[in-house]
């Protein structure tokens, strides 16, 4: 650098003449004080030539920016550490003192530094560098010499120091936004180190408001380019957290971004709430309160990916996580109130909307179904997504369940399978939960064992689904305790299935009871059924006691025709026949026998004969002894004429006379059939019966 630049005298402002004049003067001016403001405009003409003299523009843009930062009035004298870079020390000193002798320039490099003093700089030759660098280090042709990260925030601390203390008009900040603007990514910590500059570095006490004037004015600005930017949505988070103090914008934007942007800009602000509530003490509580609103907001996405920011990181932090528990359980605990609500009259006109409250005096208000499901659901949420994280707070929704209605058991079960997907099915917290499955909470904890069955049926999950059966089985859910086993039916052993096969279908779900019995019927399971051993196993339960009401009757057929009949794949023509022929010799003889040879016939008409020996069979075992049988024995002759007539032939007089008595369509064909074969008739109180004469 020319040392008559450097102590050139003060410039005059609105005299160009005399600025040139003093550019090119020899003459030695005397300094300007240092507390004399003579700070060029970036647009004063003056100060592209200043930049552009011969002499700066010469210096490499490091050496220079390196030049400015020790003459700064808050830095101290430059030594090795400071200046890491000797050759400036060389350029210095071949500018200002005489030349040293190389010999000795080696020794003292060698020595780790270098005694060398900057003399003391005016303020005007403070401003003629700072400008000079400013120009140069923030321009292309610098970002080039001095590219990698560690130059880059060389840089960005150059042009911080040089915009904080000596550039502090307003034009130098719209100057680095724009440089920054032009490539968000790789620029934006300039901003953030401007902005920690402006309220760090030492200062007079009467700057101070200035600066913080000039800082929350640079916020302002930076946040504002970056919501007209969609490129820097995913910065967003990283600025507002590297900022010294938080302004009020900062966090009015990230509300903006949550509830108004889109899916990644949302992401963005709940990520800088996020950060603001772990790692900034002063904005924390600010921040949650934020986040815990946003975690029962009715819009649906806003309160899923809150849910997701809040429980992936702020449940790690003590203090917090007591106040989301704390949150998440007043939620359901509202849940559970909203499902006792009366529902409004269907038939009324006015929409749900239109439903005016009721007195205060009243104690509910009524509620459309769908207003009803949408606010269970917003309210439950949270409290399903930690126990994803932590399957002990899975106590807490067994309790709520059993004190809530039918449509809260519904939206908790259309959340288990993706709870249960979560946690997995070797978590010890969950079977310990399961295992002391609170009373009142069966509904969910069968949820929770069948959709654990359809990802893998594990000794442990049988132990605790066998043992909440053996639990129920002497509770007052007996009637319904089956359910427990129906997802691990596959899993039981043929004594256990025989044994207990009565309450796996004594259950108000005909489905369930389905659902059961197709399992067993598959061969890789572990009783390993045969399925006329099934079938005979179902007719069986008619003979117990406490099966034979006619709801039980009624859900047996339903399964019998569903899941045997119907399943001509493993229930085949043999296998029924096979069934049918051991139950006819069965004592008592189950009751829906009949129903089910007749359900055999209508499906395969040819085993008709087959059918006719059943009968023939149940003569002999006395079958009108049984009403139910009875009936549907002269059903089956009625509907299989004229094949059943040698058949009737072979009733006792009285059981014959109560045939033609019920059925009387059969009386003339059978007579017939009589006379055709008369010889063969040795009975006389038949053919008397009949009308036929001998």
């Amino acid at each position: 650098m020319d040392p008559r630049l450097a102590s050139s005298g003060g410039v005059k402002r609105g005299r160009p003449g005399a600025d040139k004049e003093e550019l090119s003067s020899n003459k030695r001016v005397k300094p300007a004080p240092l507390d004399l403001d003579i700070k060029l405009p970036l647009s004063d003409p003056l100060f592209f030539k200043i930049i552009n003299h011969a002499r700066i523009k010469t210096l490499p843009p490091n050496w220079l920016a390196q030049l400015v930062v020790v003459s700064l009035e808050s830095v101290p004298s430059p030594t090795a550490d400071l200046l890491p870079a000797p050759s400036l020390l060389h350029h210095y000193i071949d500018l200002y003192h005489k030349p040293a002798d190389p010999r000795n320039l080696k020794k003292e490099k060698k020595k780790g530094g270098l005694d060398v003093r900057v003399p003391a700089l005016s303020a005007r030759q403070r401003c003629v560098l700072a400008y000079a660098s400013f120009g140069r280090v923030i321009s292309r042709k610098s970002e080039i010499f001095l590219a990698g990260p560690q130059a880059r925030k060389f840089r960005f601390s150059i042009i911080a120091k040089l915009a904080a203390n000596i550039l502090t008009d307003t034009e130098t900040d719209e100057i680095i936004l724009d440089y920054v603007a032009r490539d968000w990514k790789n620029r934006l910590p300039l901003a953030s180190e401007l902005a920690y500059t402006l309220l760090t570095a030492s200062q007079p006490e009467d700057a101070k408001d200035e600066r913080k004037r000039r800082y929350n004015r640079l916020c302002a600005l930076v946040l504002g380019r970056m919501v007209k930017s969609s490129s820097t949505d995913a910065l967003f988070p990283r600025f507002v957290l590297d900022l010294p103090v938080i302004p009020d914008i900062a966090i009015h934007l990230a509300k903006d971004y949550c509830e108004t942007g889109t899916k990644l800009r949302r992401w963005a602000g709940l990520e800088a709430l996020r950060d603001l509530a772990v790692l900034r003490l002063s904005h924390r509580w600010k921040a949650i309160g934020i986040l815990i609103e946003y975690m029962t907001a009715s819009n649906d996405d806003l309160r899923h990916d809150a849910i997701k920011v809040a429980v992936s990181s702020l449940l790690e932090i003590e203090s917090l996580r007591a106040l989301i528990y704390s949150h998440a359980h007043t939620q359901v605990e509202e849940a559970v109130k909203i499902s006792h609500q009366p529902i409004a009259d269907p038939k009324s006109k006015m929409k749900a909307k239109d439903i005016k409250p009721k007195p205060e005096d009243e104690k509910v208000q009524a509620i459309s179904p769908q207003e009803r499901s949408r606010l269970i659901k917003l309210k439950i949420d949270l409290e399903f997504a930690i126990c994803e994280k932590h399957p002990e707070e899975c106590k807490f929704l067994l309790e709520q369940s059993a004190k809530g209605t039918i449509p809260l058991r519904i939206a908790f079960g259309m959340k288990v399978k993706k709870l249960i997907r979560s946690i997995g099915i070797d978590n010890e917290k969950l079977y310990g939960v399961m295992k002391a499955c609170p009373e009142g909470g069966e509904d969910i904890m069968y949820l929770f064992i069948n959709e654990l069955a359809s990802i893998q049926i594990t000794p442990r999950l049988f132990q605790v689904a066998w043992g909440l059966f053996e639990w129920s089985k002497n509770s007052l859910y007996d009637f319904n305790c089956g359910r427990f086993l129906v997802p691990v039916i596959s899993a039981l052993n043929k004594g256990l299935v025989l044994r207990e096969l009565g309450r796996l279908l004594h259950l108000p779900s005909r489905k369930m009871a389905r659902r059961a019995i197709n399992a067993l019927s598959k061969a890789d399971t572990a009783s390993k059924f045969k399925p006329s051993e099934l079938l005979i196993a179902l007719h069986e339960l008619t003979s117990m006691q406490g099966n034979k009401s006619h709801s039980f009757l009624d859900m047996l057929r339903h399964v019998i025709h569903n899941e045997c009949l119907q399943r001509g794949d493993i229930y085949t023509q043999e296998e029924l026949a096979v069934a049918l022929s051991q139950m006819a010799s069965i004592s008592p003889i189950p009751k829906l026998y009949m129903w089910t040879l007749l359900q055999v016939l209508r499906k395969y008409p040819k085993t008709v004969g087959f059918a006719m020996q059943q009968l023939t069979t149940l003569i002999s075992r006395r079958v009108w002894e049984d009403a139910e049988l009875w009936i549907g024995f002269l059903k089956c002759a009625n509907e299989n004429q004229p094949k059943s007539f040698p058949v009737l032939l072979q009733l006792p007089p009285q059981q014959l006379q109560d045939a033609l008595s019920t059925h009387k369509s059969i009386r003339e064909p059978l007579r017939a059939f009589a006379e055709a074969n008369k010889a063969l008739l040795r009975r006389p109180k038949v053919l008397e019966i009949l009308g036929i004469q001998r």
